[in-house]
């Protein structure tokens, strides 16, 4: 069912209400309702437009402010650098890294559960040779695993002296089994894992640790990193967590229930028109470059310079000079710009000599009457052709026509889009909410997690066949249940709406190898999850609808603002330390809750194995909340089931567990309204449980 159909039933209510309470206004009321629609949407034209233009005027002095920032920076780095030539200082700047303080690093946690037991000798020797001892072109690919991190003045800095100390025991380390029996032993598990969460990595080594917890058929693996692993190292989860590529268990062929709808699905029309036209230009400039280089290059055709040179020869010649001195200098990285240009022009030839012999040549009499014999032929005869070959080539024209007028509306789409951007960021950014406790407690830097039993995807599918809504909008549904569970079981006041940061994250790049890809996550959406419906889930899951539906059509230009502030920190380059360390410790208050979603492109049933071949059954992922954040939840989906997962503040601890217990109930609530029964599932996963404590 497409995204419009889920919405439906809402339109059609709202309209027909207004069309009974219509006939029952008066002519006057029906006029002043009228001039009172007009009024705003002057006001509303008024208000874009001044926003707007009040931010071109802005762009001068935040260029200004972006140099000076980047001056002093840089001033102030060579200055550490030359008065600590002991440190190697991180020259990156990050939202993270600017609100990352000694109590609240941003340290990414992941949890694998993977089936049978745990060679450790075997676990530790492979992480040495395929990650530690890696090289790449003579070096170690990520030499930083082994040195130490430590701060100073603001800035990040690895201990170049510390990679001696290194010890790969200190961080593979594996603890005494959990045994217990079935549904306490995944209890007792999550517990223990949370305990380990909860303390500090030892700051006297580097900044990561993989701990290896046993139990009665399976082990844990927690993982856990600094976040510049995947910033500075451009280091991949995938290699970390020593995973063979993808690897698909079953056989079968992929079903409906596996295609589940993104988070931020339709927030932006991504350009289609746009990308074949550039497509085409780059492969037409292509083509045309490798012709232009095989007629008038003198190393790939020598007698362009030994015949009769022209002008044009000439000047092609020097463009090729240029086009190769560039390339040729930032493939370098210490070439020297002078050099490298003497080095093309001696390798082709091109001298003044050439020049003169060229303009000589090019005015010559004969030269300049066969040159117009030339161009008569052309008029007469070419030209003619020329018309009959446009007559054959309509369907091409007509190709192009389309193309054309789809990229005319698709750069409409984008001005408007920019027009409105920041009436849209000033609304979502200023516009007033409720207070409730995740905004007001006091945060202690240290975390605590958990996460909910799997639900099945085939059965939220059910719920969806049954309730027209999608799988995302169920999900959001009992997430936004279980949190109005949480203030309720606290005897905190139950908000109408909490301000939420929604993310989405392909588990293909959050599984990455060697890429770097968790840290740069594309963009977010300003999200209020409805809490003040009590007990009515199918009321609630139609306000998260409508809930949904409004931010993905309105913040398309926040989207875009966020996935390019992400993704390039505008902010921290923007503004000094100290002001956007302020400015993001306000928008962190604001939105103290952030929601991420990991799910497959590609609608498959998969499990990934580890190098060696064990099984892993489940994998749970968790941003870490910093700043003010005090909760970070994790839609994970994995193989054809999903889990919440809960990351908070230790001083909202152990009441954070009654999010991820009451998850698959109020999906269960749901489902029973909608006469879905639930079947048990076709995997062999294990069932994972938290307590409410």
């Amino acid at each position: 069912m497409t995204e419009s159909a889920s919405y439906s039933h809402t339109e059609a209510y709202q309209e027909s209400r207004m069309q009974r309470d219509w006939p029952q206004m008066s002519t006057k009321a029906r006029k002043t309702l009228v001039e009172l629609k007009q009024r705003y949407n002057v006001f509303s034209a008024i208000y874009t437009c001044t926003a707007f233009v009040a931010t071109v005027v802005c762009l001068p002095g935040v260029l200004l402010l972006y140099v000076a920032v980047s001056l002093s920076r840089r001033f102030w780095l060579r200055l550490l650098e030359q008065f600590h030539p002991e440190l190697e200082f991180v020259r990156s700047t990050s939202v993270r890294s600017t609100v990352d303080t000694i109590r609240n690093q941003g340290i990414i946690t992941v949890v694998l559960q993977v089936k049978g037991q745990c060679d450790i000798h075997l676990f530790r020797t492979r992480l040495q040779t395929d990650m530690l001892d890696r090289r790449k072109n003579g070096r170690f690919a990520f030499p930083h695993l082994r040195t130490r991190l430590t701060s100073l003045w603001g800035w990040y800095a690895w201990v170049r002296s510390s990679d001696a100390q290194f010890n790969i025991n200190n961080h593979v380390t594996m603890t005494q089994p959990v045994y217990t029996s079935g549904f306490r032993e995944d209890i007792n598990s999550q517990k223990f894992i949370s305990e380990m969460v909860s303390k500090y990595i030892c700051p006297d080594h580097p900044p990561w640790h993989m701990l290896v917890i046993p139990s009665t058929d399976k082990f844990y693996l927690l993982i856990r990193l600094h976040h510049l692993y995947l910033t500075e190292e451009k280091l991949g989860l995938g290699d970390l967590l020593l995973l063979q590529p993808d690897m698909p268990i079953w056989s079968e062929e992929a079903e409906d229930y596996l295609e589940q709808e993104q988070l931020l699905a339709g927030t932006f029309k991504t350009p289609v028109a746009m990308p074949q036209v550039y497509q085409h230009v780059c492969e037409s400039l292509s083509n045309s470059w490798n012709e232009l280089v095989s007629v008038y290059d003198p190393l790939e055709n020598p007698k362009v310079t030994c015949s009769r040179p022209s002008l044009k020869s000439f000047g092609m010649l020097v463009a090729i000079v240029v086009v190769s001195t560039v390339r040729t200098y930032f493939r370098n990285e210490n070439g020297n710009l002078g050099s490298i240009l003497r080095q093309e022009t001696q390798r082709r030839r091109l001298t003044m000599r050439l020049f003169w012999r060229s303009l000589l040549l090019t005015f010559h009499p004969v030269v300049v009457a066969y040159a117009a014999l030339r161009w008569g032929w052309w008029l007469v005869v070419t030209c003619s052709l020329q018309l009959f070959r446009m007559v054959l080539s309509v369907p091409v024209y007509l190709y192009w026509l389309v193309l054309g007028y789809h990229v005319l509306r698709e750069v409409w789409y984008l001005a408007k889009v920019t027009f409105v951007g920041p009436k849209v960021i000033l609304q979502e950014l200023l516009k007033p909410g409720d207070s409730h406790h995740l905004q007001t407690v006091s945060l202690c830097g240290r975390k605590a997690v958990s996460w909910s039993d799997p639900v099945p995807l085939e059965y939220i599918h059910r719920v969806h066949l049954a309730t027209g809504a999608s799988t995302c909008e169920i999900l959001m549904a009992a997430v936004s249940a279980s949190l109005r569970d949480y203030f309720r079981y606290l005897g905190f006041k139950v908000p109408q709406s909490v301000m939420t940061t929604a993310r989405f994250v392909p588990q293909e790049k959050l599984l990455a190898q060697s890429a770097g890809s968790v840290s740069r996550e594309g963009g977010l959406l300003c999200l209020n999850l409805p809490m003040w419906v009590p007990d009515e889930p199918m009321e609630n899951l139609s306000l998260v609808q409508s809930a949904l539906y409004r931010a993905r059509s309105n913040q398309a230009p926040l989207y875009l603002a966020s996935l390019f502030g992400l993704d390039h920190s505008v902010i921290p380059r923007i503004l000094p330390s100290v002001l956007a360390r302020i400015v993001l410790n306000v928008l962190s208050r604001r939105y103290a809750v952030t929601i991420t979603q990991v799910d497959g492109s590609t609608p498959e049933k998969k499990r990934r194995r580890m190098l060696w071949g064990q099984e892993v059954e489940s994998i749970m992922y968790w941003r870490p909340p910093q700043a003010n954040i005090s909760l970070s939840l994790t839609l994970m989906t994995y193989g054809d089931l999903v889990r919440l997962g809960v990351m908070s503040d230790m001083q909202i601890s152990p009441q954070h567990s009654v999010i991820s217990y009451n998850f698959d109930k109020h999906i269960a609530q749901l489902a029973t309204l909608a006469g879905v029964h639930r079947r048990p599932s076709r995997t062999s996963a294990p069932v994972s449980s938290s307590s409410s404590d």
